[in-house]
C-alpha cells in the first residue's frame, strides 16, 4: 500500500462518524409503529364500479333488475337513478336503494346482493419477493396467503412488524401485524387474519437491513470506488 492510499485511508476512518452523523441529520425522523392489531373485525365488503347489482322486491317482484355500477361510482334503477353507491357496504347500499323508492312504493322491501362471487383485492409491498396487486374471488384472502402470493419475506424482511392499512369508509387505519406469529412460527402468537378488499400490507426491513442501506447510502458515497475495493479486500466492509 502506497503512502497516499495510507495516508487517505486513516483520513477516511477518522471522517467516518462525522459522515454517519451529517447522513443521519438529513433522514426523516423514523414514524413510530401503530399499536398490535387485536381482534380485527372480519373484512366488510364495499361496493366498488363494475359491481353487478341485483335489487329482488318482496312484494313487487316485476320491479326487479339488475344494474351495474358506473365508473363513476353511480348506478341507477327504474325509480332510483343517479344513486351513489360505489364505498359503500351491502347494508348501506340497501338502505339507500330502499330510500329512494319510498318515494314511489309504500312498502319498498327489497334485497340488495353482489351477482356473481365477489372479488377482493390487496397490495403487498415492501420486502417481498414479488410486491403487486392481488385478487380473489369467494373467501377472503388471509395475511400469510397474500405474501406468498407475493413471492414470500426477503431475507431482510422484518416479518414481526408487517404495517396493515386499511380504508374504513374515509378514515385509512394503520394497525401492526406478525406475518411470523400468523404463519405459526411463534407459540400462542397472533392467528392469522382475513383481509378486506384493497387492504395494503407493508412489510418493512429489518433494523439489521437498514443498517446496512445506511452504510451503503450515507458512507460508501463519500468513498471513491477504488477504495471501496483496497476495503473490501482488507477484510473491512464490502459496500
Amino acid at each position: 500500500m502506497t503512502g497516499r492510499v495510507a495516508r487517505f485511508l486513516a483520513g477516511c476512518a477518522l471522517l467516518l462518524p462525522f459522515l454517519v452523523l451529517a447522513g443521519c441529520a438529513d433522514r426523516p425522523e423514523t414514524v413510530p409503529y401503530p399499536p398490535r392489531a387485536a381482534n380485527l373485525p372480519p373484512p366488510v365488503y364495499r361496493v366498488q364500479a363494475g359491481d353487478t347489482l341485483s335489487v329482488k322486491f318482496l312484494y313487487t317482484p316485476e320491479l326487479n333488475e339488475e344494474q351495474t355500477v358506473q365508473i363513476d361510482g353511480h348506478a341507477s334503477f327504474q325509480y332510483a337513478p343517479d344513486l351513489t353507491l360505489a364505498g359503500r357496504t351491502l347494508p348501506d347500499a340497501r338502505r339507500i336503494v330502499m330510500s329512494a323508492y319510498s318515494k314511489t312504493l309504500n312498502n319498498p322491501a327489497l334485497e340488495l346482493t353482489v351477482k356473481g362471487p365477489i372479488q377482493w383485492k390487496v397490495y403487498v409491498v415492501g420486502e417481498v419477493g414479488t410486491p403487486g396487486e392481488f385478487s380473489t374471488t369467494g373467501a377472503p384472502m388471509t395475511l400469510t396467503q397474500a405474501i406468498a402470493r407475493a413471492g414470500g419475506l426477503k431475507e431482510s424482511a422484518d416479518g414481526d412488524n408487517v404495517v396493515l392499512l386499511r380504508r374504513d369508509g374515509n378514515v385509512e387505519r394503520a394497525y401492526d401485524v406478525s406475518f411470523n406469529d400468523a404463519a405459526g412460527h411463534h407459540a400462542g402468537g397472533q392467528a392469522d387474519i382475513q383481509l378486506a378488499d384493497h387492504d395494503v400490507l407493508y412489510v418493512p426491513r429489518t433494523d439489521v437491513a437498514q443498517a446496512g442501506v445506511n452504510w451503503r447510502q450515507y458512507v460508501m458515497q463519500f468513498v471513491p470506488p477504488n477504495v471501496s475495493v483496497l476495503l473490501g479486500s482488507s477484510g473491512g466492509v464490502i459496500p
